[in-house]
Order: structure tokens, then C-alpha cells, then sequence
């Protein structure tokens, strides 16, 4: 199947272009550059080229196509102590294990169904989905220059044993055929910033902060 098919049918794409038509963008050319799907999970990566036209003014960008995906922010109260959990894993644009928030793509419509999904995949817990609460009610856009992917952010309140902390952070998580050997670490909620400088990090600490959860 050839490029611009399979990006058409691409869910990003489509919400993509009903954003342009929301805000009255015009196209007047779309060059399809690349495409890339991974057969044994539901990742997709596209690239377009792009002239549109403003409120009268042309712009020449390239896009990428991601999607919307979801962050899970744990907040485990442990030893009368607010604590949280990040996930070390392998990115490969860093070349190196990266500290960050649980997330993954949404699989599902249902985004709250999509966040209880990886808070199981990439922790191991279940967690009822009325726990599980949504902090921004519109997509926060992670690279918005020449990216277009979407993040929902949830977080849970757990309480916790020092038994569970110790075999949940012993263990591997993540879905190893498709590349995932994620391990657990647990922090202080008030030192996050001084563990990570991950986006996901940081964005959904301050959306606690903000909303004064804690």
C-alpha cells in the first residue's frame, strides 16, 4: 500500500485535518514523506510536507503525525509521605533509559481506558477507572513547532505498603515483544523535578501544583 494511502487512513492524520478545517487553514499542497508502522503493536509515525495558507499568509512546514496518547501520574502515599512512581525505559532519541511519567499511546476511544491500561502494562497495578481522574480536559500539545501529538493527562491516589513498593520495584514491566523493559522508581513527590527533565514530568507536575491536589 502505497504512502499516502496508509496515512490517509491514519487516525492522526484525520484528526489533523479536521483541526485545519476547524480553523479555517487552507491546503494548497500535501507531500507524503514517510510512514512507519510497527506490525506487532498500534505505533504509527508519519511525515507530510506541507503549504498553507492563514489568515492571507503562506506557510511551508513539515509535520509529524503521532497522535494522542495518555500520562498517568501515580501519587503513592507511603510512610505518611506523598511519593510517586516514574518509569525508567530505553528512548532512543536520548540513547539512554529516560525517568518519565507512565504513558503510551490510546489505544482505546475511552481515553480513561486507555490510561487504566498502561497504569497496567507499565506498573502493574489495577486500578479502578472512577480512581483515575482526568487533569487537562483538552489535549496539551507536546512539540507543537512540527509535531502533532496530542497528551491527556490522569493521575490516581494509592496507598501503599513497603512489601508491595519493594516486589513492584524488583520486577521488569512493559510489553517486551514490543521492545519495553521498564523498571520502577520511587520518588518524593516534592524532588520530581529534580530526578527528571522529562516534558511528561514536568508539565504533569505543575497540573497537580496548579489544580492543588496535594
Amino acid at each position: 500500500m502505497k504512502k499516502k494511502k496508509l496515512i490517509h487512513l491514519q487516525k492522526a492524520y484525520l484528526e489533523w485535518k479536521k483541526s485545519i478545517k476547524k480553523n479555517q487553514v487552507k491546503i494548497n499542497k500535501i507531500r507524503f514523506k514517510s510512514f512507519i508502522k510497527r506490525d506487532n503493536c498500534d505505533f504509527t509515525l508519519s511525515t507530510i510536507d506541507t503549504d498553507l495558507v492563514y489568515k492571507n499568509k503562506k506557510y511551508s512546514r513539515a509535520i509529524q503525525l503521532e497522535g494522542t496518547s495518555v500520562v498517568i501520574i501515580p501519587l503513592i502515599y507511603f510512610k505518611n509521605k506523598i511519593m510517586t512512581i516514574l518509569v525508567s525505559q530505553f528512548r532512543a532519541p536520548l540513547g539512554r533509559y529516560n525517568l518519565e511519567f507512565p504513558s503510551g499511546g490510546a489505544k482505546y476511544k475511552n481515553l480513561k481506558k486507555s490510561a487504566k491500561s498502561e497504569i497496567f502494562e507499565e506498573l502493574g497495578m489495577n486500578v479502578d477507572s472512577k480512581n483515575i481522574i482526568k487533569l487537562n480536559k483538552t489535549g496539551i500539545f507536546m512539540l507543537p513547532a512540527n509535531n502533532y501529538a496530542r497528551a491527556y493527562f490522569y493521575y490516581f491516589k494509592k496507598i501503599v505498603n513497603e512489601k508491595t513498593l519493594k516486589q513492584m520495584i524488583k520486577k521488569t514491566y512493559g510489553k517486551k515483544e514490543e521492545g519495553e523493559f521498564i523498571k520502577l522508581k520511587l520518588v518524593d513527590f516534592k524532588n520530581l523535578l529534580k530526578v527528571s527533565d522529562s516534558a511528561s514530568v514536568i508539565i504533569g507536575h505543575s497540573l497537580i501544583r496548579n489544580y492543588e491536589i496535594l
